[in-house]
């Protein structure tokens, strides 16, 4: 029985990945540590440290040996090389969830992006911000640490945008929330705009299967449907809801003009395609099938409706589409 160290893990991909793991039921000796801080009644029956891994709580992780660690909350660089310390010759495999915001958007905007594309550069101030701005250069630092000890072996993972049960951002939510309520949506430049997406469950998959291949390269990109549009989402979105709904287009200056913002209070839309991901090397070395797009979407809207449709926080509240809806009608744009 192979001993696993999950770090964090009880909110949204590391609660599917755990519930998913569970069932494999003896192959796996598995230890929770994280602050039990969310979700804390979560997996009574898993052993737990409790600690916060940016302090010397992480010390009672050198007292045992790991043959696989998962980390799903590393942010932070120097706690990071801190916590290599302490595990040096007590782990066998790392297994790290970084984030495709590790690629320069500035310089791959409307790119289709290998592992090998350029990557953001960051500060020694970069690697201790708090923003969002610094996200993607922090988890690029987190990735060199992990990088530069050679006696680790190391499994990389850079999801797409994550998308399931258990969702918090509520980011594809935004769509299927409209789609189930409303016979209209606006749907900027027509939904041009490309990206790249992750099914929660297929990436839980590949984090199992992370644990136990034995050939691999290090690092993955983790998308687990084609580029698709942003139109080609919201109708697959509509087909697996069963739901016909009229897609209004409109121009992305006609909605900056009503100070409607670029992805935040439209999910996805964006004037350039971004973060376009290649997944061949995964598909190669894993030899792993993905659920199809519209399968998906049905499973995450049945998790919803399971929760009774809760009201959407993010985005255009359903009353400030409708409003923007019929101020175009007037307008005759």
């Amino acid at each position: 029985m192979k001993k696993v160290l999950v770090l964090g893990g009880t909110r949204f991909l590391g609660r599917v990945f755990l519930e998913e793991l569970i069932k494999k039921g003896n192959d796996y000796d598995i230890t929770l540590f994280n602050r039990g801080t969310t979700n804390a009644d979560l997996f009574p029956e898993l052993r737990r440290i409790k600690g916060d891994r940016r302090t010397d709580d992480i010390q009672q992780l050198g007292k045992e040996n790991w043959d696989i660690v998962i980390d799903f909350s590393s942010y932070y660089p120097l706690p990071l090389e801190r916590l290599m310390d302490v595990l040096k010759d007590k782990v066998g495999r790392y297994i790290y969830i970084s984030t495709g915001s590790v690629y320069d958007l500035e310089k791959t905007v409307n790119t289709i992006l290998t592992e090998n594309s350029t990557l953001v550069t960051y500060t020694e101030e970069d690697k201790v911000g708090t923003t969002a701005q610094t996200y993607g250069k922090r988890k690029k630092a987190c990735e060199d640490v992990l990088l530069k000890y050679k006696w680790l072996d190391t499994i990389i993972l850079r999801p797409g945008v994550v998308y399931g049960r258990y969702d918090y951002t509520d980011r594809h939510y935004y769509w299927i929330y409209r789609l189930q309520h409303e016979k209209q949506a606006l749907l900027p430049e027509n939904g041009k705009a490309r990206m790249s997406f992750t099914f929660v469950d297929d990436l839980a998959r590949i984090i199992m299967q992370s644990m136990e291949i034995e050939k691999h390269n290090i690092i993955y990109n983790t998308v687990t449907h084609p580029i698709i549009s942003l139109k080609t989402l919201v109708q697959t979105t509509a087909a697996a809801l069963q739901k016909e709904v009229e897609l209004i287009p409109v121009s992305a200056e006609w909605l900056e003009a009503q100070e409607i913002k670029q992805y935040y209070d439209i999910f996805y839309w964006t004037t350039d395609d971004l973060l376009m991901k290649d997944n061949h090397k995964i598909l190669q070395d894993y030899g792993i099938t993905f659920t199809p797009l519209e399968e998906s979407l049905k499973q995450t809207a049945a998790y919803y409706e399971q929760l009774g449709w809760p009201v959407c926080k993010v985005g255009l509240s359903l009353e400030k589409e409708r409003e923007l809806i019929g101020r175009l009608g007037q307008q005759g744009v």
